[in-house]
């Protein structure tokens, strides 16, 4: 699935840009997850999304209009205040095989479900 958004974010206009990573399950389950953020009508951001909810089979489509303020705010429940949070950050001059497959590695031994991998495009 990642090759698929590779090749789609390598034609996304400035206006669009899509946060992907892992996730653990709380019953165990390893999903992959896309946030897309499209900044531009309402029209264009559902013509550009649209492939993203044909691709693959969806657990859940939540790909909606969102107010400024709920998009700073979307995280807030999965990183509540009190817990203790590492993150690191790395530049990627672009995802090759190899990195996928280290990066599907790593997610699979994930030891706690509020652990996660993520990629934020940026142009």
């Amino acid at each position: 699935m990642l090759p698929y958004y590779i090749e789609f974010i390598k034609s996304a206009p400035d206006e669009l840009t899509i946060l992907a990573g892992f996730l653990k399950m709380p019953d165990g389950m390893m999903v992959l997850f896309l946030s897309p953020t499209y900044c531009g009508s309402l029209e264009e951001g559902e013509r550009m999304l649209s492939p993203l909810r044909t691709f693959v089979t969806l657990l859940v489509d939540q790909i909606q209009p969102v107010a400024y303020d709920a998009l700073i705010h979307a995280m807030d429940a999965i990183v509540p205040k009190g817990r203790h949070y590492f993150i690191q950050t790395q530049w990627l001059g672009g995802l090759r095989a190899e990195t996928i497959e280290v990066l599907v590695e790593y997610a699979r031994q994930f030891s706690s479900p509020f652990s996660a991998v993520a990629l934020h495009h940026f142009h």
